[in-house]
């Protein structure tokens, strides 16, 4: 490890640190280490690119956690989405379009835009959604 706490990492130790962040529940810190301009998407490995995307995900997830604990009226509640998905669809949609996606960009893909559909049918409420019921 470098004595510089600025200098940056290379991209194999980038993700190994970033994993030891994921697994202490530190998305926002993952997400920057995978994100910082010493490691650009295309120099990391799939693993590295994997957890980058998923990290920003969960990191978005418990934002929303946190916002809708501090909400009361239940309508504001079903509204309340992850922050960062429109970010992670463009990006990931960007990916596939140029198949750079390996089979777990495609699964964080797919749980993107399962994620967006899901939180356009809360905004309609309901509408145009499944059943309308409510249920989880």
């Amino acid at each position: 490890m470098p004595s510089d706490p600025s200098s940056p990492l290379p991209p194999a130790a980038a993700v190994t640190f970033a994993r030891t962040l994921l697994s202490l529940s530190e998305y926002e810190r993952c997400h920057s280490v995978l994100s910082s301009s010493s490691s650009p998407l295309a120099s990391l490995p799939p693993a590295g690119r994997f957890l980058r995307w998923y990290s920003r995900f969960l990191a978005g997830e418990k934002r929303k956690e946190e916002e809708i604990v501090e909400l009361s009226d239940p309508a504001e509640r079903c509204r309340v989405a992850n922050p960062y998905l429109p970010s992670l669809c463009a990006e990931l949609a960007g990916a596939h379009a140029g198949d750079d996606l390996d089979h777990a960009g495609l699964y964080m893909y797919g749980v993107v835009l399962k994620e967006r559909l899901q939180q356009q049918a809360s905004l309609a409420g309901g509408k145009d959604g499944e059943g309308g019921g409510g249920g989880g």
